[in-house]
């Protein structure tokens, strides 16, 4: 519920019962056809594979086993999963099954301290847009393509605090805003914070759709860099002001897990 232009899919499948051979196959061919009628539409396969077509595609209690490793023993891999499959959001079938998933997963990620931190830290590798004397940071694609990468640089940094927050408090929402507004009513955050954070989210995020239109509408690809210098200085300097937002927000999810 959080996208721009440029998005591919990530899904998967809850099945009620362990299946059996022919079951499975048949829940292979049905992830298969909406798949592929999903990149046919535009929201093309994900390069990493987190599809119901591939491995995404087990029984409720293989799901709980799933999650239940990745808290136990986080790794690199088990933390980019879960940074992944903690955002889930039923959208067909029946929606008891994600919940009961959910619910699980909430309760277990909120007493697994060691993984929270694993968590906190990959979070922190996205930093904000902002170099030495609050310089912009900006990053190359191809020989003529330069900006602020507002979906690495930006946006995520915030979704990634966000998604940390809610794990603390075992809040079920998972649009990045709610996520915010709900850790401050549960007092895992600071009310000021999540409001500057929700407002900063909202900046970044419009600013981003508003250089992914003017894309589209010139009959270019839809990217995520943004070269400041098209920006006016009022965006510039509300700009800075978000990262430097975020910046702090780092520094207390540092100060918190020691990191």
């Amino acid at each position: 519920m959080e996208q721009g232009l440029i998005s591919d899919q990530d899904n998967g499948l809850i099945l009620a019962e362990e299946p059996d051979a022919a079951t499975q196959t048949y829940f292979e061919k049905f992830a298969t056809f909406v798949c592929d009628g999903l990149n046919d539409c535009g929201y093309v396969y994900c390069n990493g594979g987190v599809m119901a077509m591939g491995q995404w595609r087990m029984s409720l209690k293989a799901w709980q086993d799933t999650f239940s490793h990745w808290m136990r023993e986080p790794d690199p891999q088990s933390v980019m999963n879960c940074s992944i499959f903690f955002d889930q959001r039923p959208i067909a079938g029946d929606q008891t099954l994600a919940d009961h998933l959910q619910q699980a997963v909430l309760h277990q990620a909120r007493e697994a301290s060691i993984f929270l931190r694993f968590l906190a830290a990959e979070a922190m590798r996205h930093n904000p847009a902002l170099g030495l004397f609050n310089r912009f940071v900006q990053e190359s694609a191809g020989e003529d393509e330069r900006g602020i990468n507002l979906k690495k640089r930006g946006v995520l940094p915030i979704i990634d605090l966000a998604r940390v927050r809610a794990l603390e408090g075992a809040i079920s929402a998972t649009h990045t805003e709610f996520r915010l507004q709900q850790a401050a009513s549960a007092g895992v955050m600071n009310e000021g914070d999540a409001d500057d954070l929700v407002h900063a989210l909202r900046f970044i995020g419009n600013l981003r759709l508003q250089h992914q239109a003017r894309r589209f509408e010139a009959g270019q690809m839809p990217n995520h860099l943004v070269d400041p210098n098209e920006l006016s200085r009022l965006h510039q300097r509300y700009l800075r002001s978000a990262f430097g937002i975020v910046r702090r927000a780092h520094h207390a999810l540092a100060a918190r897990y020691q990191l």
